[in-house]
């Protein structure tokens, strides 16, 4: 499926999460209702299971991508031509598209931003915690004899 189909729904000031099934995937949607009113599965699986395919598309977890989408949508004034130069959203992936933007907001922005951006844009979902960094003390020490 190109990035045009889901950046139609995503791109939406007012993204519905629902329409990821509804418009996207229609076969789908009548399954997913009886899942849902029988109880097979909860709202909470149901919106988990759609972030899923979300981020399965976007090659990357979904909160990145739509913080990405968001992002573009948000400068389209300068990034759209620039985006449109790059990539045409009807020939490629969500992810491929994802990367294009990625590009060219890099590129577009300040060097002294890029640090900030990239924190900002990687911080973990709302209501969820940074992964804490482990490493044994085998690899510390490994870590500290290469210096």
């Amino acid at each position: 499926m190109p990035a045009a189909d889901w950046l139609g729904i995503l791109m939406q000031e007012s993204f519905n999460i629902d329409d990821v099934f509804l418009t996207l995937a229609p076969e789908l949607a009548d399954a997913v209702d009886e899942a849902l009113y029988s109880g097979f599965l909860s709202f909470d699986d149901y919106s988990d299971l759609i972030l899923k395919v979300i981020s399965q598309v976007s090659g990357r977890p979904w909160h990145i991508a739509l913080r990405l989408i968001y992002n573009v949508r948000a400068n389209w004034d300068t990034l759209g031509p620039e985006m449109l130069r790059w990539v045409n959203p009807s020939h490629v992936s969500l992810s491929a598209w994802l990367d294009a933007a990625l590009i060219v907001m890099l590129r577009a922005m300040d060097p002294k931003d890029v640090t900030m951006f990239t924190m900002k844009l990687t911080a973990p979902a709302p209501g969820e915690e940074a992964a804490e960094m482990e490493m044994s003390q085998e690899d510390f020490a490994a870590l500290m004899a290469g210096q």
